[in-house]
């Protein structure tokens, strides 16, 4: 089992766009998402789809350096390292249905991280604190993609689904490996329903 990493410049703009149809939930609920320094104002005042992305792709131009992303992701590489095997034997333990291949898209935007089915996370890395919660990041987002079948079969809600990934980190063999974890304040921990989860 291995996470690929890598990051270009088209897929970081395909986020900033796709991050139009959710930047107004961010907002509402306060959810942490970084964006450029020109987002918020073009956000609000670019009008149509097709004027916000033109505007979009000029002023990302301006701001793009490749050299920013290659550092980020060998720094990410390198500490993924760290904790790839233990990581993966654990999930192999729990007899979850692991891929062979993931991929890790590094971004300086958007919210912490992100998964795409069926083998894809995106990594924010635009702080110092980004980096080193990076694993935890790339981490909790495997776990989205391992249980994404089951828990939608079970038709679990957000919050629940959360808590469902939360509980990986605080009642599994991952407690040792990502002590850093921080169970979040919207999602559901029903420890008896995970249990059963991953029984």
């Amino acid at each position: 089992m291995k996470v690929s990493f890598s990051h270009s410049k088209d897929r970081e703009m395909q986020r900033l766009l796709r991050l139009r149809d959710e930047y107004q939930w961010f907002i509402e609920n306060d959810f942490p998402v970084v964006v450029p320094e020109f987002y918020d104002t073009l956000y609000h005042n670019a009008g149509s789809e097709d004027v916000f992305k033109d505007r979009l792709v000029e002023a990302f131009n301006n701001v793009y350096r490749e050299s920013k992303y290659v550092e980020k992701e060998r720094k990410v590489r390198d500490i993924w390292q760290r904790v790839e095997q233990p990581f993966f034997d654990t999930l192999n333990s729990l007899r979850l249905d692991v891929l062979d291949e993931y991929f890790c898209y590094v971004s300086l935007y958007g919210p912490q991280g992100q998964f795409h089915c069926p083998d894809v996370v995106d990594v924010r890395v635009a702080s110092d604190k980004d980096v080193e919660e990076a694993n935890t990041t790339i981490a909790h987002e495997i776990i989205h993609l391992v249980i994404s079948d089951k828990v939608s079969k079970l038709k679990l809600s957000y919050s629940q689904v959360e808590g469902m990934v939360d509980l990986f980190f605080t009642e599994t063999e991952l407690k040792d490996i990502f002590p850093i974890y921080e169970p979040q304040s919207i999602a559901e921990h029903d420890r008896e329903a995970f249990y059963k989860f991953i029984s």
